[in-house]
Order: structure tokens, then sequence, then C-alpha cells
């Protein structure tokens, strides 16, 4: 799982067209899921949690 800081410094509506674009340079084969995150805003961090228990009930 790789986490996309510093999600709040772009705008809402280009969060995913980013988040797709940086897990085509930094994984290419895509074998992590790559997701946004917002540490001061605390936005996303529903959606991460919900990835860590998923892969901690496999």
């Amino acid at each position: 799982m790789i986490l996309a800081n510093k999600a709040d410094k772009i705008a809402i509506t280009k969060v995913d067209e980013t988040v797709n674009k940086l897990q085509k340079e930094i994984n290419p084969i895509c074998d992590a899921i790559m997701l946004p995150f917002s540490s001061q805003k605390k936005i996303y961090t529903e959606t991460i949690w919900k990835e860590i228990e998923k892969k901690l009930k496999h």
C-alpha cells in the first residue's frame, strides 16, 4: 500500500487523476494499491482504514 500524502494540496477534482499518474510512474506494474491521503485535513482516512482492514483479514 502506498499513500500519496498532501492530497489536500490538490483540487478535489484532480486527486484521482493525480494518484493514477503517480501509480503509473512509481509503481507501473500495479502490484500495490496507491491511495490519496492528507494528514493535515484527515481526508481519505476512512478509505485507507478499510483497505488496511481488508489486508489484515487475508
